[in-house]
């Protein structure tokens, strides 16, 4: 009897790309000038157990403390938002190239719980939304 072709013979099937839902989101619709911040959650992600405790006693389980946080923004209102961890975002101020502690538009990050994201835009009614997914080591 032939043998059924599977790239991942764990899961008996074909893996794709697809990112598990997730109940840390976050979003904001920007006021100009005005900055935006959000504390990096330190729950569990979605049907996952804690970094310690045991795998048959999920009250044992602890929050997870290592996340990538994925952007995404507006396209109704495009915006260049700049964003950064742990320190006040802001927008560029002149026409030179200058050391910043923002960056423009990011896609993703690691992040830690506990640290605090700063975005800020110049265009009113821009949006953007962070969605938090755990590290699971």
């Amino acid at each position: 009897m032939p043998v059924p072709y599977n790239i991942n013979p764990t899961t008996r099937g074909v893996n794709g790309f697809a990112l598990q839902a997730c109940k840390d989101n976050y979003t904001v619709t920007f006021a100009a000038a005005t900055e935006a911040t959000v504390t990096v959650p330190s729950s569990n992600p979605l049907g996952a157990l804690g970094m310690i405790g045991s795998p048959t006693d999920p009250t044992t389980a602890v929050a997870h403390n290592k996340w990538i946080a994925i952007f995404s923004y507006g396209v109704k209102t495009p915006a260049d938002v700049f964003v950064a961890l742990n320190a006040t975002a802001a927008v560029p101020a002149g026409a030179t190239l200058a050391a910043s502690n923002s960056q423009l538009n990011p896609t993703a990050w690691n992040v830690q719980a506990g640290d605090v994201i700063h975005a800020i835009t110049a265009t009113v009614g821009g949006e953007m939304s962070i969605s938090f997914y755990a590290i699971q080591e």
